[in-house]
């Protein structure tokens, strides 16, 4: 198949879901995505603040995904008592406020 732009054959003309940027644009000739937050009074400015505002006792799955390990570390961590946690029957849950804490003595 031909590569319209280029006028080559090549595998890019596939692979229609990824637009072809020119060399020098980022990484590698890849754009890089960058998010600009529009941070106002009320938004949190940290991991901890954000925390602070949660109201509901957190699972391993979902402190993973706001730490970005994965849930056996969290699991590991609440075992060696090195992460705030506690049992809700055999569930481990962890709150919100202590992991906080934890996370600014780090």
């Amino acid at each position: 198949m031909q590569d319209y732009e280029t006028h080559h054959n090549s595998a890019r003309a596939l692979d229609v879901g990824r637009p072809h940027l020119p060399a020098g644009n980022g990484v590698g000739g890849r754009k890089l995505n960058v998010r600009r937050l529009d941070i106002g009074a009320d938004f949190p400015r940290s991991l901890p603040e954000q925390l602070e505002n949660m109201v509901h006792a957190l699972t391993a799955k979902t402190l993973a995904q706001l730490l970005q390990v994965s849930q056996v570390t969290i699991y590991k961590l609440a075992k060696a008592h090195k992460l705030p946690s506690f049992r809700v029957g055999t569930a481990v849950r962890f709150d919100p406020r202590a992991v906080a804490q934890w996370l600014r003595q780090m």
